[in-house]
């Protein structure tokens, strides 16, 4: 409740099980599992966060979809500028500390890699990709096994990002707005044709193909999966849980309020 309204928040943890909450250009902190926050440093004046991610080694990095890419190394205290010349669309970190975006205008059509905490940035293209939008969603796999979703479809990488194949066998819509990695390391995604949404679709063998679940999902802004396989989503006035690999999906949203645009969800 002390978060301030009127903001679409993304979430992030770090290793200590401090939660990040991100919307307008402000990050605040719960270490009381958000029951109570605290406002930390300011990123950037007049900012609409879109993604936010925290590193092993505790670096937050912020991303905004015109300003570009911020970090802090004291828990949010100080920021730097941005670190990249363009916007961000979305952002992850590796459990082994690689850090990727999907960033706008140049970036659009490619993954963007960093190795050093961000300093500098490696754009990857992405095959038979339009070159029209930023990737949009991260998913990580065993080992060096990374996931890449965009308007283009699915995208994988056994690499750590240095080289990617796309892989949208199974799959009839091909954008791919959000995905979950679950504890079996088979992979979900939510898709979308150009102009409706499509549906979720599960692959058991890291993306080589594909099968649809279920006849309906609810339109998810998030998407992510717990240590005991069951999936949970966020969406507009709602979250839902499926417990069956995303055949069938519960509202569990008794509680939270059916006015609010939930956009993120941690575990």
């Amino acid at each position: 409740t002390a978060l301030p309204r009127g903001y679409s928040y993304r979430l992030a943890l770090d290793t200590q099980g401090r939660i990040y909450a991100i919307g307008d250009s402000m990050l605040y902190a719960s270490t009381d599992e958000g029951a109570s926050w605290s406002a930390l440093g300011r990123f950037v004046h007049n900012a609409l966060a879109r993604s936010l991610a925290v590193t092993p080694s505790g670096t937050i990095l912020a991303g905004d979809g015109a300003l570009g890419v911020f970090r802090s190394t004291d828990h949010g205290e100080h920021w730097s500028g941005s670190l990249v010349s363009e916007g961000c669309n979305s952002l992850a970190a590796h459990p082994l500390g690689t850090i990727f975006a999907g960033l706008t205008y140049t970036g659009n059509g490619k993954v963007h890699r960093s190795t050093d905490g961000g300093d500098t940035w490696t754009g990857i293209p992405l095959p038979n990709a339009s070159g029209s939008f930023a990737t949009e969603c991260f998913g990580f796999g065993a080992d060096s096994t990374v996931y890449a979703g965009s308007i283009d479809g699915f995208y994988k990488s056994t690499n750590a990002g240095l080289s990617w194949t796309r892989h949208n066998a199974g799959l009839l819509g091909t954008h791919v707005r959000v995905m979950a990695v679950g504890p079996d390391q088979n992979v979900f995604v939510e898709t979308m044709y150009p102009a409706s949404l499509d549906g979720l679709y599960r692959s058991t063998d890291g993306g080589e193909s594909w099968e649809r679940r279920g006849t309906t999902s609810p339109y998810f802004a998030a998407l992510v999966a717990a240590s005991n396989g069951s999936l949970y989503g966020a969406a507009d006035g709602a979250v839902f849980r499926s417990t069956d690999d995303g055949a069938t999906w519960a509202n569990i949203s008794d509680g939270l309020s059916p006015f609010e645009p939930y956009a993120s969800i941690v575990i």
